[in-house]
């Protein structure tokens, strides 16, 4: 959104975002081979802009402006979604929702803070590799020259979170993922089963999406 409507695309200290990239080496992308260098040019109208806002009785406005311009030569950002316990009294739940939170940002984010993947996850691979005579985890493990290298190299995490979930414990893991006997699957791995909610939607995740419409 920061793109459509902020501008000043290379002033400020700002980064060129991935639209500056594209829009300006391969502008044929774009219809009518627009940038978003001024947009709303709200970077230099922002004053103008607030007073339109207090004119117009808006009581709440939700900012925007370029991550570029906040952290100019990059930053670590996961997309993800949550967990909670399906029954925050049952253990098993409790442990559930900790597992698929852990395979999925522990997953990506504890090797660039002590270099090792989350000790569920060894645990859980190590004995399914073991399981099915694997000369090898399938979790591989870093050495110690490279977990010396990637440890601590990140100053700042981007958490995009778009769905929440309630896990429970299931041996059969995630049932909608493929096979995890034939491919390294780590959400079958997790040991994990999920119910998805949304809206008025209730979506029951098993050997595929089952939607069902909750009485009114």
């Amino acid at each position: 959104s920061a793109y459509q409507v902020e501008g000043g695309y290379n002033e400020g200290g700002k980064g060129p975002s991935t639209w500056d990239h594209v829009t300006h080496i391969k502008p044929s992308v774009i219809l009518d081979k627009s940038t978003g260098d001024v947009a709303a040019d709200s970077y230099h109208r922002y004053r103008e802009d607030v007073v339109a806002l207090k004119k117009s009785g808006v009581k709440v406005y939700r900012f925007s402006t370029a991550w570029t311009r906040i952290l100019p030569k990059g930053d670590s950002s996961i997309i993800t979604a949550w967990y909670e316990p399906r029954d925050p009294t049952n253990e098993e739940d409790v442990a559930a929702s900790s597992r698929a939170l852990q395979f999925q940002v522990g997953w990506m984010i504890q090797p660039l803070l002590k270099g090792v993947y989350p000790p569920v996850m060894r645990r859980l691979l190590d004995e399914k590799s073991k399981a099915e005579g694997r000369r090898k985890s399938l979790l591989p493990t870093f050495s110690s020259k490279w977990a010396k290298i990637i440890t601590g190299t990140l100053d700042y995490i981007g958490l995009n979170h778009y769905d929440t979930f309630y896990a429970y414990t299931s041996e059969q893991g995630n049932l909608y993922s493929p096979d995890s006997k034939t491919v390294l699957n780590f959400y079958a791995d997790t040991r994990f089963d999920l119910d998805h909610f949304l809206l008025i939607l209730r979506m029951r995740v098993g050997d595929g999406y089952r939607r069902t419409q909750l009485n009114s």
